[in-house]
């Protein structure tokens, strides 16, 4: 290997000693905990501090106890730190509606509190959604089924682009990527598009995008870039599970209107076309 001979020893130091591999498990441990639950592998939260006992997180909490925020490293100070840390987490998925947390009756203790999943957590796990995208399909799907009237057989294209935002605006497509200057495109693209983007200076969001990209595939709009052509097949990737997932939310809630629109939306996708005057227009 050639370098430049004042970085030789630096350069040898990293040959010999490279840095080591971090867990980055506590930053998805809702989800990985919640699936866990949802197939009654853990069934108490003690099951939980036996889980996380036996993954590389805790070898590296021990190991590098700075870099997960660990600051007292005595057996009590860990035991501290992992209680806290499955405390919390138990209780966002309870407030998300993932899991339900009851006490044991039989034995007074609080970390022995019995975890039971709930249908919104198991179908959070079954597709692979992260739990906060779960409980926004929830509550959107709620709002709509209280406060939108519409008829199946001549929907608005509002109802479509509105249930089509709330895919959109899962974590799934936070990560999607809005390259420097991308905001721009975005702007100029929507223009061409029927359907509007509803909140204003959104365009660097990557919800946004996807919903552009949507848009532009529905109606075979051009797009302005070969980045974006590979933005949409991974948008298309990710849309099969989004939907079938808030379909079977709607059914699990008896909401037949939206699961029939979503089933709709679903086949619009599949045929990469937005129906016209009628959704009877769309068929196999």
């Amino acid at each position: 290997i050639f370098v430049y001979e004042p970085k030789k020893t630096f350069y040898r130091k990293f040959l010999h000693e490279p840095f080591p591999v971090e867990s980055s498990l506590h930053l998805q441990l809702h989800n990985h905990i919640n699936a866990e639950i949802s197939n009654n592998t853990l069934k108490f939260k003690k099951d939980c501090f036996e889980y996380i006992s036996w993954t590389y997180f805790f070898r590296r909490l021990i190991m590098n106890p700075s870099y997960y925020q660990l600051f007292d490293t005595t057996s009590n100070g860990i035991e501290e730190y992992l209680n806290n840390l499955i405390t919390n987490l138990l209780k966002d998925l309870e407030n998300k509606k993932c899991i339900t947390l009851t006490e044991n009756s039989e034995v007074k203790d609080k970390n022995n509190l019995i975890l039971n999943p709930t249908s919104l957590g198991k179908i959070v796990s079954y597709y692979y959604l992260d739990y906060e995208s779960g409980f926004m399909f929830m509550n959107s799907i709620n709002y709509f089924h209280k406060n939108l009237n519409y008829d199946l057989n001549e929907i608005k294209d509002e109802h479509i682009s509105m249930f089509i935002q709330v895919l959109c605006d899962s974590k799934e497509y936070s990560e999607l990527p809005v390259r420097h200057n991308e905001e721009i495109v975005n702007e100029k693209l929507a223009i061409e598009l029927p359907w509007k983007v509803v909140a204003v200076n959104t365009y660097n969001l990557p919800s946004t995008k996807a919903f552009l990209l949507i848009q532009a595939y529905l109606y075979h709009v051009t797009l302005p870039m070969t980045d974006y052509n590979n933005d949409l097949k991974s948008i298309l990737d990710q849309l099969p599970r989004l939907l079938n997932a808030i379909i079977e939310l709607c059914m699990d809630n008896n909401y037949l209107n939206e699961a029939i629109l979503y089933m709709k939306i679903t086949q619009m996708i599949n045929q990469g076309h937005k129906f016209l005057t009628s959704i009877s227009t769309l068929n196999q």
